[in-house]
């Protein structure tokens, strides 16, 4: 699958998912700098479709789904391990409720250039007690990221990385 991955940054594949045993659609690099870590998920689209038994399959992409997915991920990363289950679901719960809630709020993001392939994407940030999140949309793919620290400014690329990928 095409990816989003840092140039410089070392980076290595969180995980990767597919739909309906098709090639990878969803693919997530964890990369290190300066000490800390962040996320970049690429979910390529697919459209909407039937499955084998006439169940539709579909990601919603649009951008307040996509940064809710970037601010979800943030928050759920900061939720203690170890909590008592109860706890742990109230958390969660509250953790998508305001993801939900900031990803809507459009005005407060700031838009800033996400050059790949000769073209420059909007990129949209938002700083957070919790860290830092960013969405695109690239056309045929949307990418979201988070940070516990501030986000890196790049530079990216997309890579071309195999269905079965291997740590690099």
């Amino acid at each position: 699958m095409r990816a989003l991955v840092p140039v410089s940054d070392p980076w290595s594949v969180d995980g990767s998912g597919r739909t309906d045993d098709g090639p990878v659609d969803d693919l997530s690099v964890r990369a290190e700098r300066d000490g800390g870590s962040y996320s970049v998920r690429t979910l390529r689209l697919t459209g909407v479709r039937l499955g084998p038994r006439g169940s539709v399959h579909g990601v919603v992409t649009d951008p307040v789904a996509t940064a809710a997915l970037a601010i979800g991920s943030l928050l759920l990363s900061a939720i203690p391990a170890g909590l008592p289950g109860d706890r742990t679901r109230a958390a969660m719960a509250a953790a998508e409720a305001r993801a939900q809630e900031l990803a809507a709020d459009r005005p407060a993001w700031d838009v800033s250039a996400l050059p790949l392939d000769g073209i420059d994407y909007a990129l949209f940030t938002r700083t957070l007690p919790e860290g830092a999140v960013a969405h695109a949309d690239l056309g045929w793919a949307v990418v979201a990221l988070w940070s516990t620290g501030p986000l890196p400014r790049g530079p990216f690329h997309l890579l071309e990385i195999p269905d079965e990928p291997v740590p690099r």
